[in-house]
């Protein structure tokens, strides 16, 4: 996960180097950005704020475990960091 001057922060396929998805919502700059140990989480740091977010392993988990299905507003999508999603149910 890296961080960027352009208010973003961004997960990479390392071996392709292909974008896998980004994060906005800071106002200025992202200082810093990690991983949370399990994976499932990515803290971001910018703009005097802190946010966490739920990283695409820590979605299709979040979503595997409800035990209704709801239907997500594009502001719902806002609030977990998310601009797309494509979830694939095997």
């Amino acid at each position: 996960v890296t961080a960027s001057t352009d208010k973003t922060a961004r997960i990479w396929d390392a071996e392709s180097g292909r974008e896998i998805h980004m994060y906005k919502g800071h106002k200025s700059e992202v200082n810093s950005a990690e991983f949370s140990p399990d994976g499932k989480r990515i803290v971001t740091a910018g703009d005097n704020t802190a946010r966490i977010w739920l990283s695409p392993e820590g979605i299709i988990d979040w979503l595997s475990n409800q035990k209704n299905i709801y239907r997500l507003t594009n502001e719902d999508l806002k609030t977990l960091g998310i601009d797309f999603i494509n979830i694939e149910f095997k």
